[in-house]
């Protein structure tokens, strides 16, 4: 009569037990590299997607063409009419007008005095003065050489005299006196003047209104926000709050 085998139990249960913790390492060891990997891909992204954001103000020059309306200068010739007296003329010659001024100072040495003379001429031409000037004394007369000066229309002219003041004398006076002074000549028509209608050019400026284009440059602010990469610092399209 065969044997029956014995089975033990306990090895079966030995053995489930030990293939069980060993599938049990092993779906740890899965998941911890699972997770090394998602932190690994997290960090990449991070890395990459990380950013700042920068408050740029940039400028641009634009050159914009600008129409406007201006006046612009132009001359012509045209004629007019002017009343013209017309006859015989009467001319005579007389002293041109002009006015004096006189001063006396004291002189550069004690014993000398300056005496001057303004001259003004009141006449629209040039013309010659010549003055003479001596000092007048109770111990007799100092005397100076002439001086000869032409005077433009409107202006002043100044003489000056410096004479040495003779010994012990008392009150010296500045005597300025003219030697010579132009004359101008003056024409006129006699009465009733009568007048003739004179016909002539003349060049004047007159203004007209032409369009302009010219171009203008205008400066155009505008503000932006950048996303500046955090690590690497390069300008990045996207910002995830980061």
């Amino acid at each position: 009569m065969a044997k029956k085998a014995v089975i033990d139990t306990r090895d079966i249960e030995v053995k489930i037990v030990k293939k069980g913790k060993a599938r049990q390492k092993e779906q740890a060891k899965k998941i911890l590299v699972l997770a090394l990997k998602v932190i690994i891909v997290l960090a990449i992204i991070y890395i990459f997607t990380s950013a700042r954001k920068v408050t740029v103000t940039e400028e641009q020059n634009l050159t914009v063409p600008q129409t406007k309306m201006m006046q612009e200068p132009y001359q012509v010739v045209e004629e007019y009419q002017e009343k013209e007296p017309y006859g015989t003329q009467f001319c005579v010659k007389r002293p041109m007008n002009f006015t004096t001024a006189t001063d006396k100072k004291v002189g550069t040495r004690d014993d000398t005095l300056i005496c001057e003379l303004n001259l003004t001429n009141l006449e629209d031409v040039e013309g010659t003065w010549i003055y003479d000037a001596y000092l007048e004394t109770f111990v007799g007369r100092a005397e100076a050489p002439e001086i000869i000066k032409t005077v433009d229309p409107h202006s002043t002219a100044t003489y000056s005299w410096e004479i040495m003041v003779p010994p012990k004398a008392i009150g010296a006076n500045c005597i300025i006196f003219v030697k010579s002074q132009p004359s101008t000549t003056k024409c006129f028509y006699p009465e009733p003047i009568t007048y003739k209608l004179v016909t002539k050019t003349r060049t004047v400026t007159k203004y007209r209104n032409v369009t302009k284009t010219e171009d203008i440059v205008m400066t155009n602010t505008t503000t932006k926000t950048k996303y500046i990469n955090r690590l690497f610092g390069y300008e990045q399209g996207f910002y995830f709050g980061w």
